[in-house]
């Protein structure tokens, strides 16, 4: 049976559902519940390799559950540093993302991204689905605007990779259904009107979370977040509080990450 563990976290509504999983309690009549805990967790991530995500999730039991099993807390996160540290290991995980084309951490990006030039890319993506629309009206149109919007960015290098994984992610299945809907609609408006606004807006957040909690825990995230309000409120909260964001995200849902403070610790 998972045993119950408390830390402070303001929350005003708990169904009681979530009052049946492990428990966190910040006041006295107010608690956050994650289910499973953060070291459960970090533990399927080790058997998967997901060193970054367990690096995130130890560093959230150290800063608020400091008594939670710390010798098996303080095992993961050296075994995870390790893994991160070795070169043998960056250069597999670079290897398997240059051969599959699918980033599993960031390493795996890097990889993944080193045989897809930008803009080469961008312009094989925006031939071949614009071919397919003219042809048989079946194009993605969503490949097709954020190659366009890949394309514009090619002057602002520090953030011209985020469409490249964009596209990724979309292609993999790796975003919740609602917000593909919310990102399809997006697309669709850029692709009709020439406005690319709301879809910079999109792949800035998209960017900012990456860039927070790494490639490999973002993957995990972005399947967690079901629309581009709680997209924007997991970027923002994501580079003050990474290791807060990511664990409450995966085990209480984006909406809860209001208990972030804007110092980055929670309330």
């Amino acid at each position: 049976m998972i045993r119950p563990f408390r830390i402070p976290i303001i929350l005003s509504l708990l169904s009681s559902a979530i009052w049946a999983a492990s428990g966190i309690a910040l006041k006295s009549d107010q608690s956050l519940y994650l289910d499973p805990t953060p070291l459960q967790l970090a533990d399927d991530m080790k058997s998967s390799g997901q060193w970054e995500d367990v690096l995130l999730l130890t560093a959230f039991s150290e800063k608020y559950l400091s008594q939670d099993e710390p010798v098996r807390r303080a095992g993961l996160q050296k075994e995870a540093e390790e893994n991160l540290e070795s070169v043998e290991f960056l250069a597999r995980r670079f290897a398997m993302g240059a051969i599959s084309g699918e980033p599993v951490d960031t390493a795996s990006l890097l990889g993944s991204l080193s045989l897809d030039v930008f803009v080469i890319g961008d312009i094989r993506d925006l031939l071949v689905q614009g071919l397919r629309e003219v042809s048989t009206g079946d194009g993605d149109r969503v490949i097709m605007a954020l190659s366009a919007t890949g394309l514009l960015l090619t002057l602002a290098p520090e953030i011209s990779w985020a469409p490249a994984l964009l596209k990724g992610f979309y292609r993999g299945g790796k975003i919740s259904r609602p917000l593909m809907g919310q990102i399809e609609a997006a697309t669709e408006s850029a692709l009709k009107t020439g406005n690319l606004v709301p879809l910079k807006v999109i792949v800035d957040d998209f960017s900012s979370v990456v860039k927070g909690l790494g490639a490999g825990p973002s993957l995990a995230v972005m399947k967690q977040i079901r629309s581009t309000d709680e997209l924007t409120l997991v970027a923002r909260k994501a580079n003050i509080a990474p290791a807060e964001t990511y664990t409450i995200s995966r085990l209480a849902g984006p909406e809860s990450l209001k208990v972030i403070r804007s110092e980055g610790r929670l309330a």
